[in-house]
C-alpha cells in the first residue's frame, strides 16, 4: 500500500498469509465473496438464561421450504448461513425437558448477519411453542459493517425515478450517498458518490455476479424493472473482507425467485409530456404553444411459482410437482417512448437556393462543394428550415441594404427604404439573384460575403433547425430457474437479458445523426451443497456480456448518418470555420461545422467471465468465510478520434483559404481504430467473525486484489509493430522505447485488512438498556482498479497512435495552396490514404517527441481509500431504532491527469508583459538542473514541428501525464432513524449526513462517452 502505510503494508501481509494458511488447512475448495445472501446467529438458552449445547436449530424458507440445520455449539451458540433472503420459520429441537420453539415470519435481509437469541420453556419434547415475529426494527449486534437494506415493500412503495427510471435512486436514501457530478459513469438512475469516494468507485452487483461497465465504471445491465427485485442493499463502509474490487460502495441487487405459491403482477406507466406537462422556460421563450411530442408507456409483468408439469390422458399422474423442489420466476418490461425533438445550429449556413451560384462560381473547389453537399441546408430529412424562434428573439426578418465598408460606428446592415444616419457613407441593396429579391437579416438571416468589402460576394445564409424523430425502445426479460435436487444440494439459474435503442440520440442541426444501440446479458448459476450442520458450500459461474455503439442512423439520411463503430472509415471529416468567416450582420458565429463530432463514431464490448466458490463454516466461537474469485475480461473498444480527419478553415485569411482549398489546420490520427484488452483479476480473502464474548464480536479480514497491468498490452502491441513490420508508424531508427508505450511494473502489492467490532453493553441498563445499545467502529483498506477510459487515453496519441496536428504557423502557411487540400471524398479511409501518398502523413518517418503524448507514470497503480467508522445504535422500543456515527474517508493514490511537460521559460527567465509589468525569474526557487528547451523547426520535414518544444521543460511535444498524484478527505457525521408503527402499517426511514468533502484533483475523463 505505498510509502506512506508501510506499518499496515506489514501487518497485512503477515495477516494474509496466516489466512491463506488457514485457508489451505480447512479446505481445498476456493471461495468467492460478493454475498448475495444472509446469515442467522444467535444463543439458545434455557428459562434461567443458561446455554443450551446440542440443540438443533432450522431455519425453513417459507416460500420455498427449502430447510437449513445445524447445532448449537458449547456456548449454545448456532450460526445459519447462506439463507436467501426473504422470511423464515425458525425451529428448534432440544433434548428432553425443553418444548419444542417454533418462531415464524423470522426476516433475513441481504448481507446482513441477524441476532436471534431464543430461550426455550421446560416442557416435553412433543410440545410445540409457536411464536411469531413481531417485524419489529432491531438493531445489528454483530457487524461493524455500515449498510441500507430495502426489501420488496420499500422498493415497491419508496419514491424512485418511476417506471424505467434506474433504481439506483433508491441509494440516494442511505446515509453518506449523494448524487455524484461530473463523474463520467454508466448511471442506473443516479450516479452515486458515497462517503467521499469518486462517483466511479462503486462496485455493482446482481446476484453476486460482476454488473460493471469496465470502460467507464458504473453499472453494465441497468437494473429499472423494479418488479423483478427481491433486495437493494448499499453497503457504504467498512464492509466485510468477502466484499472488493472497488473502494466506494457496494450496490448489491437480488433478484426474485418462485416459490411454492404461484404468484405474479401486471404493470403500465404511461406520461404524456405533449398533452399533460407545462412548457418550460426555454419553449416559453421560444414561442412554443405546447412541448413537444413525447409519449412514455412502461409495461410489463411477473409471474413465479412451482414448476410443474401436468398430467397427461384420463386419470394419469403429474409429470412432476414442484412443490418444495423446483421454482420459477420469469419477468418482462417495455419501454416504448416514441419522441421529437427540434435540434436548433449556433452556427450560420448557405441556404441550399445558393448551392447552384456557389458550384458555379468555383468550379472544382472541394471544400466549396462539401457546403452545398454536406452543410445544413443540403442535408433535406427533418424539414430543415431557418430557425423560428428567432424572428421574435433577435428582431424581425428585413430586406436589407450594406455598406460593407461602414465607418466605425455605424451600421453595416439596415433595411431597404430606411435612409442611412449622415456620415455613415452609401448603402446599397443587393439583389440575391437566387430569388431576384434583396438580401435578408435579422432573425434567422444573415449574408455570407465570399468576396471583399470593395466587390462583395454574397450568398444568403441562416441558422438552421430541423426536426427528428427520437423514440426509445427498451426491452428487457430475466428467468430464474431454482431446483433442490437434493436435500443438501440447491441449484439456481438466472438470465437477465436487456436491449435498447436510442433513435437519432445524436440528431443535429447539421443534418449528422447517430443511434445508440445497446445489449447487456447477464447470465449465471450458482450450485449450494450443505456439506454439514456447520458448513456450506457455494460454487457460481457467471458470464457479463455489455455492447454499445455510438453511430449508425438511418440509411435514408445517405452520408449524413454517422456509421457504426466497424465502419470508421466512411465517417465523413468534420470540417469547421471560424474566423473570417462570418456574416456581414453577425460578426460573432461562423459557418455552422459539416460533420459529426470528431470522436464519433466509437463503441465497446465488454465480457466478463466469472467463476467462483464458497466456504461458510462455524466452529465455536468462529463464523469463517473465506475464498477466492477468477475473472477473465475482455474490452473490444473501435475508438480512434480523429481518423476521419478535421480541416478547419479559420484566421483572419479564412475566406481566401476557402475558396482556395487551404485549410488553416488540419488534424489526422493514423491507428488501428479497434483495441483489444484482455484482463485475469484474483480475488483472495479470509474472514472471521468472532463471538468474543455474548455481547463482544469481533469482525476480522484481510482481502488480496490482482488485476494485473493492462496497459501493458499497448505495450505489447506497439512493440510488435514497432520491429520492422510494414505497419510502423514511427522513424525505425529511432531507439524502440521511444516508439512504443512504456512497460509498467504490475501492481501486487494490494493486501486490504477489515477490523472491526460490535458490542452491547451489559451494564448502564437505565441508559443503554436490555440488550437495546450498540457500539460498533472499524477499519478497512479498499481498492479500485484503473477504469479502461485511461488506456483509451493513450491509445489515442503517440506512441500508440499517430495525431498529426498541422497548423498555420508551420506547413499550412500559404493561404492559397495546401499540401493536403479537402478532399473531394472526404470520408476516414480516403483522407487517410490521400495524406499517406501526399506525405503528409509520413507513416514510418516520424518521431513521437514532437506529437501530442499521454502517458501513465511509471509508478502506476490502483489508488485505495482508508475507511473509519464509529458509532452508537439504540433501540428505543421494539418498532424504533436510533443511530448516529462518524464515518471517515481518506484517498490515497487517486487518479489525476496533470502537464507533464510544461512551458518553463517564463518561470526560469521571466516575462515582459509590456506596460512596465513583468513576470519575475523563479530560477533561484526551482529544483537544480530545471531549465527550458530551445528547438528550431526543420524547414526540411515539412510535416514534423520540431519546435513544439520551444520553451518546454522536456524536448518534446505536449504531455499528459495519468498518475496516482491526488488525495481526498472525507469527514461526516451520520445519523439514521428508523420506525414502523404497526396500527397503520407505516414504517418510517429518516437519515441526516453532515460532510466535509476535500479532493485536490477532479477525476480523470477521456474522450469517450
Amino acid at each position: 500500500m505505498r510509502n506512506s502505510p508501510s506499518v499496515r503494508k506489514l501487518a497485512s501481509a503477515l495477516v494474509f498469509v496466516l489466512a491463506i494458511s488457514t485457508l489451505v488447512l480447512v479446505s481445498s475448495l476456493a471461495a468467492f465473496g460478493q454475498a448475495t445472501t444472509g446469515t442467522l446467529r444467535g444463543t439458545v438458552t434455557d428459562p434461567n438464561g443458561g446455554v443450551v449445547a446440542g440443540a438443533t436449530v432450522t431455519a425453513k424458507n417459507q416460500s420455498t421450504s427449502n430447510s437449513s440445520p445445524t447445532t448449537t455449539n458449547g456456548e449454545g451458540g448456532y450460526v445459519l448461513s447462506n439463507l436467501s433472503p426473504g422470511a423464515y420459520t425458525v425451529t428448534v429441537e432440544a433434548t428432553s425437558g425443553f418444548s419444542k420453539k417454533v418462531i415464524t415470519d423470522v426476516n433475513v435481509p441481504i448481507g446482513t448477519t441477524t441476532d436471534l437469541p431464543i430461550a426455550l420453556a421446560v416442557g416435553a419434547p412433543t410440545e410445540v411453542v409457536t411464536v411469531t415475529s413481531t417485524g419489529e426494527e432491531v438493531i445489528t449486534r454483530d457487524q461493524a459493517q455500515i449498510s441500507t437494506t430495502f426489501e420488496t415493500r420499500k422498493i415497491e412503495d419508496l419514491p424512485s425515478n418511476g417506471a424505467g427510471g434506474g433504481i439506483d435512486t433508491l441509494a440516494l436514501l442511505a446515509p453518506g450517498v449523494v448524487a455524484s457530478r461530473n463523474s463520467g459513469v454508466n448511471t442506473d438512475g443516479a450516479g452515486l458518490s458515497v462517503n467521499g469516494n469518486r462517483g466511479r468507485s462503486n462496485n455493482f452487483q446482481i446476484d453476486g455476479s460482476d454488473n460493471n461497465d469496465l470502460s467507464i465504471g458504473g453499472p453494465s445491465l441497468f437494473v429499472d424493472n423494479t418488479s423483478q427485485v427481491a433486495e437493494y442493499q448499499v453497503i457504504t463502509n467498512n464492509f466485510s473482507a468477502q466484499y472488493g474490487r472497488n473502494s466506494g460502495a457496494v450496490v448489491n441487487i437480488v433478484t426474485k425467485s418462485g416459490g411454492n405459491e404461484f404468484h405474479g403482477d401486471l404493470t403500465w406507466y404511461h406520461q404524456d409530456w405533449r398533452n399533460l406537462n407545462s412548457l418550460n422556460n426555454v419553449e416559453r421563450r421560444d414561442g412554443q404553444l405546447k412541448p413537444n411530442r413525447n409519449l412514455y408507456n412502461a409495461f410489463g409483468g411477473t409471474a413465479g411459482g412451482p414448476i410443474w408439469a401436468p398430467k397427461f390422458g384420463e386419470g394419469g399422474k403429474s409429470i412432476w410437482k414442484g412443490k418444495d423442489r423446483a421454482f420459477f420466476f420469469v419477468s418482462y418490461q417495455g419501454i416504448r417512448n416514441p419522441s421529437t425533438f427540434m435540434a436548433r445550429g449556433a452556427g450560420l449556413s448557405i441556404l441550399s437556393s445558393d448551392f447552384a451560384r456557389l458550384n458555379a462560381g468555383f468550379p472544382g473547389n472541394t471544400a466549396i462543394g462539401a457546403i452545398t453537399s454536406l452543410s445544413s441546408f443540403a442535408a433535406t430529412h427533418g424539414n430543415v428550415r431557418p430557425r423560428t424562434d428567432q424572428a421574435s428573439r433577435l428582431g424581425g426578418t428585413i430586406a436589407s441594404q450594406f455598406n460593407l465598408t461602414a465607418p466605425t460606428g455605424c451600421a453595416k446592415v439596415i433595411a431597404v427604404g430606411v435612409a442611412p444616419v449622415a456620415g455613415c457613407g452609401v448603402y446599397t441593396t443587393f439583389i440575391n439573384p437566387a430569388t431576384s429579391a434583396a438580401f435578408l437579416t435579422g432573425g434567422p438571416y444573415d449574408v455570407i460575403n465570399l468576396g471583399t468589402a470593395a466587390a462583395p460576394n454574397l450568398f444568403q445564409a441562416a441558422f438552421a433547425e430541423r426536426d427528428y424523430s427520437a423514440p426509445f425502445t427498451e426491452n428487457e426479460w430475466s428467468y430464474r430457474i431454482t431446483v433442490k435436487a437434493t436435500d443438501k444440494d440447491n441449484i439456481d439459474f438466472r438470465h437477465l437479458n436487456q436491449k435498447q435503442l436510442f433513435v437519432n440520440n445524436g440528431g443535429g442541426s447539421n443534418g449528422f445523426s447517430y443511434d445508440v444501440p445497446a445489449t447487456s446479458k447477464n447470465l449465471g448459476g450458482t450450485w449450494t451443497r450443505q456439506i454439514g450442520n456447520s458448513m456450506v458450500n457455494e460454487f457460481k459461474a457467471t458470464t457479463q456480456n455489455l455492447n454499445v455503439e455510438f453511430g449508425g442512423a438511418d440509411p435514408a439520411f445517405g452520408v449524413f448518418a454517422i456509421p457504426a463503430p466497424a465502419n470508421i472509415g466512411s465517417t465523413i471529416a468534420n470540417i469547421t470555420f471560424g474566423g473570417g468567416l462570418v456574416g456581414v450582420r453577425n460578426t460573432t458565429v461562423a459557418l455552422q461545422t459539416i460533420g459529426g463530432a470528431t470522436n464519433l463514431p466509437q463503441g465497446r464490448l465488454v465480457k466478463v467471465y466469472q467463476f467462483a466458490d464458497t466456504l461458510s463454516m462455524s466452529k465455536g466461537k468462529h463464523s469463517f468465510v473465506m475464498g477466492a474469485e477468477y475473472k477473465h475480461l475482455i474490452n473490444k473498444v473501435p475508438f480512434l478520434p480523429l481518423y476521419q480527419g478535421q480541416f478547419t478553415f479559420s484566421t483572419a485569411s479564412a475566406v481566401t483559404r476557402l475558396l482556395n482549398n487551404a485549410p488553416s489546420a488540419i488534424n489526422l490520427t493514423a491507428g488501428e481504430p479497434v483495441t483489444t484488452y484482455t484482463e485475469n483479476d484474483q480475488y483472495y480473502f479470509f474472514q472471521d467473525d468472532f463471538k468474543l464474548r455474548p455481547n463482544l464480536t469481533l469482525n476480522l479480514g484481510i482481502r488480496y486484489e490482482y488485476t494485473g497491468q493492462p496497459i501493458n498490452q499497448l505495450h505489447d502491441i506497439t512493440v510488435a509493430r514497432e520491429s520492422g513490420t510494414p505497419k510502423a508508424i514511427f522513424d525505425p531508427t529511432l531507439p524502440l522505447s521511444v516508439r512504443s508505450v512504456p512497460f509498467i511494473p504490475v501492481d501486487k502489492n494490494n493486501f486490504a485488512p477489515r477490523i472491526g467490532f460490535a458490542y452491547t453493553p451489559h451494564w448502564g441498563k437505565k441508559l443503554f438498556g436490555e440488550d437495546a445499545t450498540v457500539i460498533r467502529g472499524g477499519f478497512a483498506i479498499a481498492y479500485d482498479p484503473a477504469f479502461y477510459n485511461i488506456l483509451l487515453n493513450l491509445q489515442n496519441v503517440a506512441p500508440y497512435s499517430a495525431a498529426l496536428q498541422l497548423s498555420s504557423a508551420n506547413a499550412l502557411s500559404s493561404t492559397t495552396t495546401s499540401p493536403l487540400p479537402l478532399p473531394g471524398n472526404p470520408t476516414g479511409d480516403h483522407n487517410q490514404a490521400v495524406a499517406s501518398a501526399s506525405g503528409v502523413l509520413p507513416l514510418g518517418k516520424l518521431n513521437p517527441i514532437y506529437l501530442a503524448q499521454t502517458q501513465v507514470s511509471p509508478n502506476f497503480h490502483s489508488p485505495y481509500s482508508e475507511q473509519f467508522s464509529f458509532g452508537i445504535q439504540r433501540q428505543i422500543n421494539s418498532s424504533h431504532v436510533f443511530e448516529v456515527r462518524y464515518v471517515g474517508t481518506q484517498g490515497v493514490g487517486l487518479f489525476q491527469s496533470v502537464n507533464g511537460n510544461f512551458f518553463t521559460r517564463p518561470l526560469v527567465q521571466g516575462l515582459d508583459l509590456g506596460g512596465g509589468y513583468t513576470f519575475p525569474s523563479f530560477a533561484s526557487r526551482l529544483p537544480a538542473g530545471v531549465g527550458f528547451q530551445t528547438c528550431v523547426d526543420d524547414p526540411l520535414t515539412l510535416f514534423v514541428n520540431e519546435s513544439v518544444c520551444n520553451g518546454r521543460l522536456k524536448r518534446a511535444n505536449s504531455i499528459t501525464v495519468r498518475n496516482n498524484g491526488a488525495h481526498s478527505t472525507y469527514h461526516s457525521m451520520q445519523s439514521r432513524y428508523s420506525g414502523r408503527f404497526m396500527k397503520n402499517n407505516l414504517s418510517i426511514n429518516a437519515s441526516y449526513t453532515w460532510s466535509k468533502t476535500i479532493d485536490n484533483a477532479s477525476e480523470i475523463f477521456a474522450f469517450a462517452d
